[in-house]
């Protein structure tokens, strides 16, 4: 015969392998954390050197790349690619522009020729 669990009250403490603890932004949960205050473990001694928890992949890759940008150069060839899109959108302001001054010039010289031929026509119809 079986029987519902029912609790009524207590703590829940919820624990989990290392495994995600890498994949977690410490700095985005503790902004997420702050209206809760904790006193931390408090009469226990920490844990040897080698099972307190270390983000050592996530660092080296972090440091690796910055050693790969920084060998690479990759601030100069930034700010390079940066300064050419900047000339490329101002050639393109240019040119769109000049595009649009044709477009107006011409549209003003088809009305012009449409008034001539307006006048023209009243001519000949008297």
């Amino acid at each position: 015969m079986k029987k519902d669990v029912r609790v009524e009250s207590g703590n829940l403490f919820f624990f989990f392998a290392y495994d995600i603890g890498f994949d977690i932004n410490l700095g985005e949960a503790a902004a997420l954390c702050r209206g809760v205050e904790s006193p931390g473990i408090t009469g226990s001694r920490p844990a040897p050197a080698h099972l307190q928890y270390r983000r050592l992949l996530h660092a080296a890759i972090d440091e690796m790349g910055e050693e790969i940008r920084r060998k690479a150069g990759a601030d100069r060839w930034e700010s390079t690619i940066r300064d050419q899109l900047r000339m490329l959108e101002d050639i393109y302001t240019v040119l769109n522009n000049r595009a649009a001054a044709g477009r107006a010039e011409m549209l003003e010289t088809i009305i012009i020729v449409l008034i001539v031929i307006e006048i023209v026509m009243g001519l000949f119809r008297h």
